[in-house]
């Protein structure tokens, strides 16, 4: 029986440096002394590319992927680099050349099919699709259709969708701080998705007078972030998707509410102090 060496009992698994997909090509390279070509140039691409290709637009995974990986998946990657994902591999394998001395012999001789499974189809119903980007909107423009009407922010929605996306923010912030996978890190979701958020939800609950600035000024700063994420996607700092785009919008609309409530009551007060 093989004695396996404590060292590689055990690794660090990482979704895209190191995983299933990157191990065997690594192996196969060493195998030739890493004196191989690679003739394969990749069309412009990225990891976040990639993954809405093979996870459907629209589906709950994606969304919830393209929520926790950071502007690192939107930098166009090399043809080594896409060998994480097992298409590419074979890809790349395919169009690998072994150098010696009489020139570029391809490592891939000849192409097998084990198994010919059937394919799924990838793509989402479109009806979903386009139902997961409207209802936000719809949500929204609700949103700011009540507050025109009441003079006040929708309550107990709001502080839903504020504590749901600080909740967000949370998972964000662990992943990006605390995890060692490095397509998490530098996650632009972070300044809509905020944790103070949910500081922000709890305190709506608590009608207090002395409260209104704070509540103020946290909302003020949750709409500041929103908007520097918009920015953010318009110079491509970070992409997105349009279901979580209109996410954003909904969110977006909601701090408005809250900024235009306690603008308007701040006026009220000092207002009535005035005439005193």
């Amino acid at each position: 029986m093989p004695v396996v060496h404590p060292d590689n009992r055990k690794y660090r698994y990482n979704f895209i440096y190191d995983n299933c997909a990157t191990r065997p090509y690594q192996l196969i390279i060493s195998a030739y002394d890493y004196k191989v070509s690679l003739n394969y140039d990749l069309h412009q691409t990225s990891y976040r590319d990639i993954i809405n290709r093979y996870v459907p637009i629209g589906s709950l995974l994606n969304t919830g992927i393209n929520l926790i990986i950071g502007s690192h998946a939107d930098k166009f990657i090399t043809t080594k680099e896409s060998v994480a994902f097992p298409m590419y591999t074979m890809d790349a394998l395919t169009h690998t050349r072994h150098i010696t001395k009489d020139g570029l012999n391809p490592i891939v001789k000849q192409q097998e099919v084990m198994h010919n499974a059937e394919r799924k189809n990838l793509e989402i119903n479109q009806f979903i699709y386009y139902i997961s980007i409207i209802i936000p909107l719809l949500l929204a423009l609700l949103c700011g259709f009540y507050t025109y009407k009441k003079k006040r922010y929708v309550p107990y929605f709001t502080q839903l969708i504020l504590f749901t996306s600080g909740l967000v923010g949370m998972v964000i912030c662990y992943l990006w701080f605390f995890s060692h996978h490095p397509l998490v890190d530098d996650n632009m979701n972070i300044l809509w998705c905020n944790p103070l958020n949910i500081i922000l939800a709890i305190l709506l609950f608590i009608h207090k007078k002395s409260l209104r600035m704070t509540k103020f000024i946290l909302s003020i700063t949750s709409l500041i972030l929103s908007i520097i994420f918009l920015i953010l996607l318009v110079i491509s700092i970070q992409s997105t998707t349009a279901q979580i785009f209109s996410i954003w919008v909904l969110l977006l609309t909601i701090c408005c509410t809250i900024v235009y409530t306690y603008k308007r009551k701040g006026k009220k007060l000092l207002h009535r102090t005035h005439k005193k």
